[in-house]
């Protein structure tokens, strides 16, 4: 199981992810979610659903357990 480290700042009304893990494949994946979430309000990233994986079509790419676990932990994000 792969190490994944993600916070969260607040500065200027706008949130400022930075993430990083020891498994290259996550490493990307949270790349991909830090560059597409950052420099958006609260407000912006509450009305972005799950479902955004699909829409980009890693979905394909990833196994079924992979796509459902980044899916549930989207849901389960909190700012600090």
């Amino acid at each position: 199981m792969s190490q994944v480290y993600i916070t969260a700042n607040l500065a200027d009304e706008k949130v400022l992810y930075q993430g990083n893990s020891d498994a290259k494949l996550v490493k990307g994946l949270v790349g991909l979610l830090v560059e597409g979430l950052s420099q958006l309000t609260p407000a912006e990233i509450v009305t972005i659903t799950p479902y955004f994986i699909q829409d980009t079509g890693l979905n394909v790419s990833l196994r079924f357990s992979r796509a459902n676990g980044e899916s549930q932990g989207s849901e389960q994000s909190e700012l600090n």
